[in-house]
């Protein structure tokens, strides 16, 4: 897949800092076999997230609650 391929939405360029704010939806997730739980939950142990363009957190998980239900 190229770049294009990702680019399929809006682009907007930011001129304070040079970079491209991209507005789009994701079409495709693939996870390897290995990602699951026994229980079918994916594990993120292995992640990493942002909130912004210089910050990041590892994943921990805290607990499993149960569902909720109506």
């Amino acid at each position: 897949m190229t770049e294009e391929d990702f680019l399929t939405d809006l682009q907007i360029k930011l001129p304070s800092n040079g970079t491209k704010l991209i507005v789009g939806r994701v079409q495709l997730v693939e996870i390897p076999d290995a990602s699951y739980s026994q229980n079918g939950s994916v594990k993120l142990t292995d992640s990493l997230a942002s909130t912004a363009l210089d910050t990041y957190f590892s994943i921990q998980e805290l607990t499993r609650l149960p569902c909720a239900k109506p």
